[in-house]
Parts: structure tokens; C-alpha cells; sequence
């Protein structure tokens, strides 16, 4: 995987030596946590390419990407007043032109805000040495957005298409919107809204951090930190080394799949403790290592679940029908992904609610545990089972058909074991 810086209109040219200093700066591990970012998204090792760009062609850029994000403009300048890292560069989840990710940044920019720097009393570094150093903090910083896109895997190429022509095939009402529209977006909940730009934006600037920098520019970077927004100045108080950071972006990327979506907006009414604590500790000036923000969030759900079950079986509306049982919500949630020893208790308070999903895989689980015990009958009984509620599940024609085809196999391979 090559990182490639491309000059475009900049009056600022980024040369061989830029170049070189880059290259001794970042470490190789976070080089490769970029790579694999890229290919989890299109599943082959290419170039990460770095644009550089006048100052009115990167207004143009973050404009686009602001309104991507779909923050509301008055919460934006008020986030990113003063200097920042993101008012000198940008990352770009997918560009419409380029059709992948890429970066921008803008040299003239961050050569202002060295020359802004430079004025101000205990200021001894020169510019020849200010603005490198900043001008790769903030590529560094847009490659940490990079890492911790949230997005899922786009392939634009005829692998694509072609998987999803034979999709319809097979399923002609296969809604295949849903996987690329991201309009949930603008649901997004304020407070949501707020506690992700303050852990990534922090998190970002935590991996600048933890690159190859020499002592007294460090010493500058984190002078320039502390004069940024709240979440962005934090970034000093991550204590991790550079490979729990990566495992702590590795999970903030996976939960905010969750979190972007309006089916989990309830929680950020109630208090979403674990995110919500991390930020006021941050605030507070306490420092923080590691954070698996997928198990924590499973820990809080699970520790809230039997209250939510106490006000579903309270007031058994629409509203906590959905949060409690619905697709992808709590006990979904848990059951799928949550402890393995929990598993199964929230499996069977979710069939107890009247999942028939839940149902058929509690009798799928028994029936494996059964076979695998020798009481063939038992687990036949269970299979039997599944078939019967099969038209309960009210699955599409093309999983109705699949999955009576794998019960009717375990039905039949079962009949077998039992009169050899």
C-alpha cells in the first residue's frame, strides 16, 4: 500500500523532502492500519492518495463533505471555530468524482496558521521546521478518519453489479437500496451527533501523537492541540500506545454503524453512560488507555435489558415492541453479538416476547446441542419444530425455500441416524 501525495492547484508545492520527513514521522503500523482500512472496504491493496489544494478548491471540498455529514451549519462553525485540524485538511468517505475515498488538504492554509503560531510569545521553532511538521500532523490526523470510517464495503467494480443481478434474480423484491442509502444520516440525535465528533476528532489527534515526531516539534503539535476545539485538543489525554489505539479505532468504527442509525436514538434520551462518561472524563482533563467501545456498549445494553423488559411488559406498544424486539435492536443486539454465556438467556427472553425468529433458533441450537449428545430423537423433534413455524417467520420466497430445504436435510439425516 503506497500513500501518494498529489500536488493539484496549490501555490505551495509539497516536494521530495516533505515527502521524506513524512515518511521518517509515521510509523509502520499505522501505515498499515491505513492499507487494511482500504482493503476491507474494496477488497484489494491500492493507493491512498493525498490531494493538495488552493484554499478556494478546498472551501469547495470541505463544504461538500460538511453537508455529507449532514451536520447542521450552525453546529459546525461552532465546533470548528478558531483553528483546527479540519479546517486545514478533509476526509472524503466516498468522492463522487473519484468514486473511492481520498483526502485533501490545503498547504496555504496550514502555512497561515504556522505564520499565526510563529507570533505568538515562547514560540522558538522557525517556519522552515513549523510547517512540515503541521502539514503532516494534519495528513496524519485525516488518515485516523480514514481508519475509523464507519462506512460498509463498497465495490464499484463488475463484482458488484453482478452480485447484485443475481441477487434480484433470485429475490426480485430484495430492497438493495438499503445497504448504500445513508439518508439515516440525518436523523442522526443531537447528543449522538456531539459525542462522535468529540471521540474521533480526539482520536484522530491521539495518532498524530503517537508518531515518530522529535521532541521539540511534539512539544509544538501539542501546543497547537491545546488552542483547538473541545474533542480535538483532547486528543493528548489518549495514553494507549499506538496498537491499543488502533483496536480502540478499530471498535469506535464498528459502534458507530450502530450509533448513526435513528432505531438506537432512545438510548441518547436515557443517557448512553459509556460514551457519555468517557467524554466527561476527557473534559475533565483525566487521561484514558484503551477502549473496546463494542463490548461496552453490549455491557450496557445487557445491563439495561431487564429494565426495558420491565416497561415493555408495562406498556406493550409499537414503540417498545420495536426497541426491545425489533430487528437489530436490544435483545437482536445481544443475542447475536453480546457475551457468549449470555447468549442464550437473551435468545429465550426474546422468543418468550414472541420472536418467531427467536423461536426457530432456539430450537435450531437445542437440536444441534441434542445431536451432538447422541439423542437423535430429540433434536428430530426440534427440527420438526422449525418446519412447523417456518410460515411464521414470513421470510421472502428465495430464504423461505432455503431454509426449508436445510431443515428438511437435517430432518432426513436425523431420520437416518436414528433407524440406520
Amino acid at each position: 500500500m503506497t500513500i501518494r501525495f498529489i500536488n493539484t492547484t496549490t501555490r505551495l508545492p509539497v516536494d521530495s523532502e516533505i515527502e521524506e520527513i513524512f515518511l521518517k514521522t509515521i510509523r509502520p503500523l499505522y501505515k498499515r492500519a491505513t492499507g487494511s482500512a482500504l482493503q476491507r472496504r474494496y477488497g484489494a491493496t491500492s493507493y491512498v492518495d493525498i490531494f493538495f489544494a488552493n484554499v478556494e478548491d478546498f472551501e469547495l471540498e470541505r463544504s461538500r463533505a460538511e453537508q455529507d455529514d449532514e451536520f447542521p451549519e450552525d453546529e459546525t462553525n461552532a465546533v470548528l471555530s478558531g483553528t483546527s485540524m479540519d479546517l486545514l485538511g478533509v476526509y472524503c468517505s466516498l468522492h463522487p468524482e473519484f468514486h473511492r475515498p481520498i483526502i485533501k488538504i490545503c498547504p496555504e492554509k496550514v502555512m497561515e496558521a504556522c505564520v499565526s503560531f510563529k507570533n505568538k510569545p515562547g514560540t522558538t521553532l522557525s517556519l522552515a521546521r513549523l510547517y512540515p511538521a503541521l502539514l503532516i500532523a494534519v495528513v496524519i490526523h485525516e488518515l485516523a478518519h480514514w481508519i475509523m470510517d464507519s462506512s460498509g464495503k463498497v465495490d464499484p467494480g463488475t463484482k458488484s453489479w453482478g452480485r447484485l443481478a443475481t441477487r434480484l434474480d433470485e429475490e426480485p423484491q430484495y430492497n438493495f437500496r438499503n445497504r448504500y442509502d445513508q439518508s439515516f444520516r440525518e436523523d442522526r440525535h443531537v447528543k449522538w451527533r456531539e459525542l462522535r465528533r468529540f471521540i474521533e476528532e480526539s482520536l484522530a489527534n491521539a495518532f498524530v501523537l503517537r508518531q515518530r515526531v522529535q521532541d521539540d516539534e511534539l512539544d509544538f503539535l501539542k501546543a497547537f492541540m491545546a488552542t483547538e476545539p473541545p474533542g480535538y485538543r483532547q486528543g493528548a489525554l489518549w495514553s494507549g500506545n499506538m496498537q491499543a489505539l488502533l483496536k480502540t479505532a478499530n471498535t469506535w468504527a464498528a459502534l458507530k454503524r450502530d450509533g448513526d442509525h435513528p432505531r438506537w436514538s432512545f438510548l441518547f434520551d436515557e443517557g448512553y453512560s459509556p460514551l457519555e462518561d468517557l467524554v466527561a472524563k476527557l473534559k475533565s482533563g483525566k487521561s484514558v488507555s484503551s477502549v473496546d467501545f463494542v463490548l461496552e456498549f453490549h455491557q450496557y445494553l445487557a445491563s439495561r435489558a431487564d429494565i426495558w423488559q420491565k416497561k415493555f411488559e408495562e406498556n406493550r406498544s409499537s414503540v417498545w415492541h420495536e426497541r426491545l424486539n425489533g430487528s437489530h435492536v436490544v435483545l437482536d443486539t445481544l443475542a447475536n453479538f453480546g457475551e457468549p454465556s449470555d447468549r442464550l438467556k437473551f435468545w429465550t427472553q426474546w422468543a418468550t416476547n414472541g420472536s418467531h425468529h427467536a423461536i426457530d433458533k432456539l430450537h435450531s441450537l437445542r437440536a444441534d446441542t441434542l445431536k451432538l449428545q447422541g439423542n437423535f430423537q430429540e433434536a428430530l423433534n426440534h427440527q420438526r419444530e422449525r418446519l412447523k413455524d417456518l410460515p411464521n417467520l414470513k421470510l421472502p420466497a428465495y430464504w423461505h425455500d432455503k431454509q426449508q430445504r436445510e431443515i428438511n436435510d437435517s430432518i432426513t439425516e436425523l431420520e437416518a441416524l436414528i433407524n440406520p
